[in-house]
Parts: structure tokens; C-alpha cells; sequence
């Protein structure tokens, strides 16, 4: 009607980002991501930990010598337990001793309790070499573990319009990418942050610090800080007001034709399990030069909750 509207407004838009061509070997870029040719673009690559036996059949480990000697713990981790419960390293003086396994060319020793890096033939290197990778590529910790392009990002705006009183809102999102958590990383270097603190936790779930330094890796680049970047946000809502003719009257005369006043917040609300300040990170700097890929949480400032006021005079 002439005196009320209602508007709705849906954006949604799909990523695939494939390196179908590269006409240079192979390289890393930004620091966290391996360029190659057949693999995805913003794909992240480095150490990553393992999650079960699979992860060890590799480097020789079989899966019944791999269940008679390791576990997954509360963290989600496989780590070496001599057959030990995971949670009895303090309770039973476990840690900083040694578990040794057998392999098929020998045996390995594991530190009880800590996590163990995947060895695996690179995928890279397996699409150049699918029938000989055996023979033409060589066992590597340099894996890929995540991906910082979103699968999609939507958007949801209305707009309300009774008489002379109008309400805007903006939701968005991002689903499917991951970020890399620099942030956390690097308070490990001092053995500070949440990884390392064990407040509240029974003598079972916690861990000494070496757990903690074992996934720092001196800063090298590992799954353990890939972190699912999904995130909803109420990004604006505002609240307009034009002011009625008479009232304008009243006060100002004819000197203003219309009065428009108008409350603004925006970034109001974030819902994510990201445990970083905000999940809208990335650096435009650097060789990658590209933020909406380059999603590197490293000691960002957090996108501000604003609120503004203005007034719109229309002479």
C-alpha cells in the first residue's frame, strides 16, 4: 500500500576454485598454501596430525600393532599409549616416557601421550604419478588440511516501510571454508593460551606442556590450527524516521522540504565456532596479496561493532 511495504532481498553465490593450468613447477605460497596443478586453489598444506590407525598404515604401522599401541584422545587426536588408557599418563607417571612399535622395515619410538604427524605420499605428486607413486614419490609430512574458499556465502535483507517510519536489516554468511589460526599458534611459542591451559579439567584430560609445544611445531604451518571459518552475522540493522510535514512546520518553518533520522548498528551479532576474535580474517599483504584467500588469523583486529546516527535535511 502507499503507506506500508515490505521488501525481501536473497543473494547466494557458489565457489569452486580448481588450478586447471600451471605452467611452472609446483610451489608454496603466502607461507600456508602449495600451488599445483589439479588441486584447489587457497588449499592449505603442512603437517597434520593423525586421527586414527589408517593415518599410520604408511609407514608400515599395521592395525592391529597400531590398536595394541595407540588411542584417540579427548582431542581428538591418535597419540601413543603402550596400551595404556590415554588418560592414565599422570595417574601412572606416563608421560615423557617412550612407546616403540613395530613397523614393516623395523621399529619407531612415539613420546606417550603426544601427537604423531601423518606421513602420506602427496596427492600432488600422486596425480602426476597415479600407477608409480610408490616407486616416483616419497613419503612426506607436507600434506593438505584444509581450505580457505568458502563452498558458498548468502545474504537475507528486508526492508519494512510503515508511513514515515522504515526498519533495514542485513544477515550474511560464509560456509565451507577454513582459516588458519596464526593467533593461537603463536601464543604457544611462550606456552600460553588455551591449549595449554588445564583449569577445570580432571586429572585424566590434562596434559603437560609439552603436549601443548608439540602441536606449535616451532611455527611451522599444521592441522591443528585449521579451523572451520563458517559464520552468520547480523550485519546492519537500521531504524529511519521522517519526521511529519506539520511537525517540520511547526518547528523550522519552510527551510527544510524533509527531516530524516536515522539509528544505524552494524556487525551486531556473530555466531560461529570460530575461537578467534572475529572469523572475517585474511591479509591482503604478502605474495598471495588476496584476503578473501588468504585467511590467516595473525593478531588481526576484529571488525567493529558500530553504532551511528544521522540525520538526513533535505532543503
Amino acid at each position: 500500500t502507499r503507506d506500508t511495504g515490505l521488501q525481501f532481498r536473497v543473494g547466494w553465490d557458489r565457489t569452486q576454485q580448481m588450478i586447471t593450468r600451471l605452467d611452472v613447477p609446483d610451489f608454496t605460497q603466502g607461507g600456508n598454501f602449495f600451488v599445483s596443478e589439479g588441486r584447489p586453489l587457497g588449499e592449505l598444506w603442512g603437517g597434520r596430525w593423525a586421527t586414527s590407525c589408517a593415518d599410520l598404515g604408511p609407514i608400515g604401522i599395521s592395525a592391529a600393532d597400531c590398536a595394541a599401541n595407540f588411542g584417540v584422545n579427548d582431542d581428538g587426536v591418535l597419540v601413543a599409549t603402550g596400551g595404556a588408557d590415554f588418560k592414565d599418563g599422570f595417574v601412572s607417571s606416563l608421560w615423557g616416557t617412550q612407546v616403540t612399535v613395530p613397523t614393516a622395515d623395523g621399529s619407531n619410538s612415539y613420546h606417550w601421550g603426544n601427537a604423531i604427524k601423518v606421513k602420506d605420499y602427496s596427492p600432488a605428486c600422486k596425480r602426476k604419478h597415479p600407477t608409480s607413486f610408490v616407486t616416483d614419490c616419497t613419503l612426506t609430512e607436507f600434506l593438505p588440511f584444509g581450505n580457505t574458499t568458502p563452498d558458498w556465502n548468502a545474504s537475507f535483507a528486508t526492508n519494512f516501510r510503515y508511513k514515515g517510519l522504515s526498519v533495514n536489516s542485513l544477515l550474511e554468511t560464509s560456509i565451507g571454508h577454513s582459516i588458519y589460526n596464526g593467533t593461537a599458534q603463536w601464543a604457544l611459542r611462550e606456552l600460553r593460551g588455551e591449549d595449554i591451559d588445564q583449569r577445570g579439567k580432571d586429572q585424566g584430560h590434562q596434559k603437560p606442556v609439552g603436549y601443548g609445544s608439540t602441536f606449535y611445531d616451532v611455527n611451522s604451518d599444521n592441522s591443528w590450527f585449521r579451523e572451520q571459518g563458517d559464520w552468520l552475522k547480523l550485519r546492519e540493522v537500521s531504524l529511519g524516521y521522517t519526521v511529519p510535514q506539520s511537525v517540520i512546520e511547526s518547528m523550522f518553518g519552510s527551510v527544510f522540504d524533509r527531516v530524516t533520522l536515522n539509528v544505524i548498528g552494524r556487525n551486531l551479532i556473530t555466531v560461529t565456532n570460530y575461537r578467534g576474535y572475529d572469523p572475517e580474517v585474511g591479509r591482503s599483504s604478502g605474495s598471495l596479496a588476496n584476503q578473501q584467500i588468504n585467511r590467516v588469523d595473525s593478531f588481526g583486529y576484529p571488525n567493529f561493532r558500530t553504532f551511528s546516527f544521522s540525520a538526513e535535511l533535505v532543503f
